[in-house]
C-alpha cells in the first residue's frame, strides 16, 4: 500500500488493512493481551502511531466500547461472541480496519485450598479434612476471569461401596458438607460432581467436569 499510514494487530489472528499494502510500516496496534477479545474483562490495547496529538486519534469497536485511558493506551470490551472489527481514525480519515475475534473466558479449574485440581488426585484423610470448599481457579491460564463456584454435589464412597450424597451451594461447604468430609477414612473415594461456575460475561452457569478425590 502507499500511504502516509500502516497499521498491524500483533495477535495470531487474520488481519487486514483496508484492502491496501504498504511499505514502510510507522504505526502499530498491538493487543496486551494475544490472540482474543474476552467478553465481560477489560481487553488492554497499546496504539503505537507518530502522532503529536492523542486528541485527534479515535479507536471505534464493533459488538463492544473502547476507551483510551492514558496516552496511547485502550481498554476494550466486547458484549459478545464472534467477530469483532477495530477501526482507527486520525482526523477523520480512516487508517485502518482489522478484524478479531471475541471469545468467553476460558472454563476454570476446580481448587481445593488453593490448589486447582487439573486431574483427579489422592489426599491423605487429613489433608482432606483441612479443606474448606471447592473454589474456581483459572492458574496458568491467561486470564482472570473472575470465576466463581455456584454449587456442586459431594459424595462419599466409602470401601464397601456405600454413597452418600450432598448438595452444597456456593464454594464454602456448607454444614451436610463439613460433616461428609469430616468422616474421610482411607480408601475412601470422594467424587465432586453437578459442578457449575459463573465467569465474567456468563449469562448462564457453566458446567465443569467432575473431580474424584482418592482418600490414602
Amino acid at each position: 500500500m502507499r500511504g502516509k499510514y500502516f497499521l498491524t494487530i500483533v495477535v495470531l489472528l487474520a488481519a487486514f488493512c483496508s484492502g491496501h499494502t504498504q511499505t514502510a510500516p510507522v504505526s502499530l496496534l498491538q493487543m496486551d493481551r494475544p490472540n482474543v477479545l474476552y467478553l465481560g474483562i477489560d481487553n488492554p490495547v497499546t496504539l503505537h502511531l507518530p502522532v503529536a496529538n492523542w486528541d485527534q486519534v479515535q479507536v471505534a469497536i464493533s459488538e463492544g466500547t473502547i476507551r483510551r485511558e492514558q496516552d496511547n493506551h485502550f481498554v476494550a470490551r466486547v458484549n459478545q461472541i464472534g467477530q469483532v472489527a477495530i477501526v482507527v481514525t486520525q482526523g477523520g480519515n480512516v487508517i485502518g480496519q482489522f478484524a478479531l475475534v471475541a471469545k468467553r473466558v476460558p472454563d476454570p479449574l476446580p481448587s481445593l485450598n488453593g490448589t486447582s485440581l487439573r486431574k483427579n488426585t489422592s489426599l491423605t484423610a487429613a489433608e482432606f479434612k483441612e479443606t474448606r470448599g471447592l473454589g474456581m481457579m483459572q492458574d496458568g491460564l491467561e486470564v482472570d476471569g473472575h470465576c466463581r463456584t455456584v454449587q456442586y454435589t459431594i459424595t462419599r464412597i466409602d470401601a464397601t461401596g456405600a454413597r452418600s450424597s450432598v448438595p452444597n451451594l456456593g464454594a464454602r461447604y456448607e454444614e451436610p458438607a463439613r460433616k461428609l468430609v469430616a468422616q474421610a477414612v482411607a480408601g475412601d473415594i470422594f467424587l465432586f460432581s453437578n459442578l457449575e461456575a459463573n465467569c465474567a460475561g456468563d449469562t448462564a452457569n457453566r458446567p465443569i467436569n467432575n473431580y474424584v478425590i482418592l482418600i490414602k
